[in-house]
């Protein structure tokens, strides 16, 4: 059974013959009924208080994981953007590659012509100083034997 502060208020003892005394046990009940009417009311309000906590409680969880949410849609899609941008420097290192690489052939294939024309020089020139050595061998070998002048067979030895 459940009692309130006005139950008690209420209560009627029988009186007995060398019974208690009816205005002390009006006086106590008055004191009970009083401390429970304001425990009841502090009861009421902390349950108030205990629904207003409960509500932010629940808002704050609700907030939570919310924002929980955001942050793993947020961390999904930053690992997407570094994952893009990491693509896009690496066909860029790539392309940059491609183009030295190609600049290096080009220069490769230049030095190679280069190359190719210092070895024809060279030949050229070897051929040359072979020619001028044979001309002096041969001026060296006949002295008489001067530039324009037939054969040399006017000084043969008989």
């Amino acid at each position: 059974m459940h009692l309130d502060y006005l139950d008690i208020l209420e209560k009627v003892f029988r009186e007995k013959l060398f019974g208690y005394s009816q205005k002390d046990v009006d006086s106590f009940m008055q004191e009970v009924a009083t401390a429970m009417k304001e425990m009841e009311e502090e009861n009421s309000q902390l349950r108030k208080e205990k629904a207003v906590r409960d509500r932010a409680f629940k808002e704050l969880e609700q907030r939570y994981r919310e924002l929980l949410e955001s942050v793993e849609a947020n961390s999904k899609s930053a690992q997407g953007t570094i994952l893009e941008k990491t693509e896009k420097i690496v066909e860029l290192v790539k392309e940059q590659g491609e183009t030295q690489k190609k600049k290096l052939e080009k220069e490769a294939v230049r030095l190679h012509e280069d190359l190719l024309k210092i070895k024809g020089n060279k030949q050229k020139i070897v051929g040359d100083i072979k020619s001028s050595a044979q001309s002096y061998l041969d001026n060296l070998g006949n002295p008489f034997k001067k530039a324009g002048q037939g054969n040399g067979s006017a000084h043969k030895k008989m």
